[in-house]
């Protein structure tokens, strides 16, 4: 089966169920009745949970390792448009994940990237360039010269700055570095 196919009939049938039930898994749901729960029916409950963990870690690997081969086809074929498309619902089931298991990522996440002067940032004015460094990202790193051939030029003749707000691999806090413009961003 083409692996296009695969990804588009896992997303649209299988991965929202399974997101669901891994949620509720993870939510902890009680059962449905209010009464107290018998001993059996609580290590039953368990033994399921944790039978269909077992069970969607596979699919959850297979959605994501062809969630990054269309990534990187349409990447190579210079398809901007798929790439950005299929780098957001990547990041969409990775977020997902991630807020089911409340645990920090495991790689580089960029919050939010905006290129401008000082004023327009601070007015929400400047380039939104989250996507574009997203894009950049290769083995959980950045090394990139902030310069407006990237980011476009919002602010004409006039001085810019990059500012990025990202996860660390490992960590749930929120960090900012700021770059002036035709200086070296490097992260982590």
């Amino acid at each position: 089966m083409n692996i296009k196919y695969f990804a588009l009939i896992l997303s649209m049938a299988v991965l929202p169920l399974a997101q669901k039930l891994h949620s509720q898994e993870k939510a902890g749901e009680p059962a449905t009745d209010s009464k107290k729960n018998p001993a059996e029916l609580v290590k039953l409950r368990e033994s399921w949970q944790a039978a269909r963990k077992r069970a969607l870690e596979p699919v959850d690997r297979k959605y994501e390792t062809a969630l990054k081969k269309m990534l990187s086809d349409f990447s190579r074929a210079g398809d901007l448009d798929s790439a950005l498309a299929v780098r957001a619902e990547l990041e969409g089931f990775r977020k997902a994940d991630a807020e089911i298991e409340k645990e920090p990522p495991k790689v580089l996440m960029i919050v939010k990237a905006v290129y401008g002067s000082d004023e327009q940032r601070a007015a929400g004015k400047g380039n939104d360039v989250t996507e574009k460094l997203k894009m950049l990202i290769k083995e959980g790193k950045i090394s990139v010269k902030v310069h407006r051939d990237i980011f476009g030029d919002p602010n004409p003749y006039g001085p810019k700055t990059l500012a990025v707000q990202y996860l660390k691999a490992g960590s749930l806090e929120v960090l900012t570095k700021e770059v002036p413009a035709n200086e070296q961003l490097t992260l982590p």
